[in-house]
Order: C-alpha cells, then structure tokens, then sequence
C-alpha cells in the first residue's frame, strides 16, 4: 500500500521505499548500470511492418546493426548456431539481435505471420553494443499490452510517413523500449564483455568522438587517436581492443559502413556522395569493403526490401 509522509508545507509526499521495486541484474553492479545506460545513445534505422508467407525463413545471417522482430501474430524458432540455441517464439514475442551475431529466424511450416523489424543502434559511449554488453535475452515473451508492441506500430508508421522530427520520436521510442526491458528482464542479463573494460571507457571518450567527426577523413590514422588518448600507439590499440572488443582500424572501418548503410536507406545521394561522406574516396574501393560487410553491394542494399 502506498505510504505518504509529511513535509515542510504540510503537504504529503509518497515515501519512495512504497513503490514497487525494479529488479536488479545480479550480473552487473547497480552503479555499472547506471554508467552504462547514462552514456547509452540510439540511432533509428529503419523500422517495417510485414506480413509473412507461409514457410518464411531469414538465415543464416550476419548484420551489423542492433534490430528486434515483433512477433504480433505467428510462431516459430529463432536459432543461433555458434551456441546451438533453437528458441520458440509465438505470439506477441520480441526477438532481439545483437550485431555480428550469426543467426536464423524461421516461422512455423503452416504459420503465417504478422511482425514488425526495427533496426537501430545503441551504444555505450558510441563504442559499445548495448545489447551485447548487458546480455539481454535473445527471446522476450509478451502479450498485447506489452510496451514494444505499441511502439513497434509507431515505428513503422514513423518510418513509412517521416513527418517532421520522425528520426527524433523513433529514438526516444527505442530508448523507451530498450529501458522497458532493462526494467523487466534484469534478472536474465548475461553480459558478454567483462565490465573490466567499462572502468576504461570513459578516458576514451574523446577518442570516440574525435572518431565519430573524423569519419569523412580517409586520411585518419590510429595515431591521431592514440594521441587524443595521450597514450602511444601500442598501448592505444591494447586498450581500445580491450574497450570494444576489435582493432581500431576495423571498429572505424565498421563505423563508415554503418553510416553508409544509413545514408543509403535515408536520403537520395548517389553512391559516389555517400562513399565520400563515409570516408572512402575511392568508389572502386569502398564498393569492395561495403560487400564484404553487408553481403551486397551498395546499390543493392539500397534496393533491398530489407526485413
């Protein structure tokens, strides 16, 4: 039962230890968390509603973006081969994947379903996959009234419409979504990086944002980097390995191919501009790195009626 107390102007106030409790995620300190999820931002890609044909199958694949799949009507198994895990899903299900994780997502042989695919971004520091390092589970159940229902039909429709500010409104739906779930399902974290690297993060900071403005620049050298560290190049790449998990150059190589893949489902610019603004002033070159990332080339991706 809500208590109230009274203060100063004779008024009274809930006391805080009435409400429900969140629960804790026995595997990430609460001040972790709270580190973590303060310096988590997201980026909306892409967001769609679709309507599956009998024996749909997605798989196996790879992506470098975060995404989810609301499942609003349908069942079938979500599979992840390096760990040999085959999870149902049904009806009012979420199913979260983490990038770089190779996956399967395939409904039952005599289901049809209805679901939506909302691909984002979100990470710690701009560095770090949230996803990845909390270990949310891979398969949430739900039913109609749960929160990434709804936001899932916002998104699409955001998404489908753009009016003005929609890039705004599908981030702080994410955002929302993505709480929800740290809220919920705390008890069944199981990260996968060692918090050990988060104590570092934050020296880096500047690193990663000098990384994020310099991406146009074919010319931006781990030595720059290093420097914005004041640390020396192998002690750099040491540590900037430890934080994210790759190799300096490979994490910025990711970063131009993910603001590509973005310029490419969100404005008309030809192929030759995006690669420039992505860092590559080579076309030859960029086509070359951008397949090797995505599976397709850019042109390609662009026209994919990508789930």
């Amino acid at each position: 039962m809500p208590r109230f107390s009274p203060v100063a102007s004779g008024d009274l106030i809930r006391d805080a230890d009435s409400f429900d409790a969140f629960r804790e995620a026995p595997e990430i300190a609460g001040a972790d968390l709270n580190e973590l999820l303060n310096a988590t931002t997201v980026e909306a890609v892409s967001a769609a509603e679709w309507q599956w044909r009998r024996g749909w199958k997605v798989g196996p694949r790879v992506i470098h973006d975060s995404m989810w799949f609301y499942v609003q009507e349908g069942s079938g198994y979500y599979c992840l081969p390096a760990t040999e895990q085959r999870i149902q899903f049904g009806p009012n299900s979420l199913i979260l994947i983490a990038p770089d994780v190779q996956h399967t997502v395939e409904q039952d042989r005599n289901s049809e379903s209805h679901v939506f695919a909302v691909h984002f971004h979100a990470r710690v520091y701009g560095a770090i996959n949230l996803l990845s390092i909390l270990g949310l589970p891979p398969v949430v159940p739900g039913d109609s009234r749960s929160p990434f229902g709804s936001a899932s039909h916002r998104l699409a429709r955001e998404f489908a419409l753009k009016p003005p500010g929609w890039h705004v409104a599908m981030n702080a739906d994410l955002l929302s979504v993505l709480f929800s779930l740290v809220r919920s399902e705390a008890a069944r974290f199981h990260p996968d990086l060692t918090l050990a690297a988060v104590a570092e993060v934050p020296r880096f900071l500047p690193v990663f944002r000098q990384i994020e403005k310099n991406l146009h620049r074919p010319e931006y050298s781990v030595l720059e980097m290093a420097h914005e560290a004041h640390l020396s190049e192998v002690q750099f790449r040491k540590i900037f390995r430890r934080i994210t998990g790759i190799s300096p150059l490979r994490f910025v190589q990711r970063r131009r191919i993910e603001r590509a893949c973005n310029l490419l489902h969100t404005s008309t610019d030809s192929i030759s501009i995006i690669a420039e603004a992505s860092g590559f002033c080579e076309p030859p070159f960029f086509h070359r790195v951008f397949k090797a990332w995505t599976g397709m080339t850019p042109r390609a991706y662009r026209r994919a009626e990508r789930p």
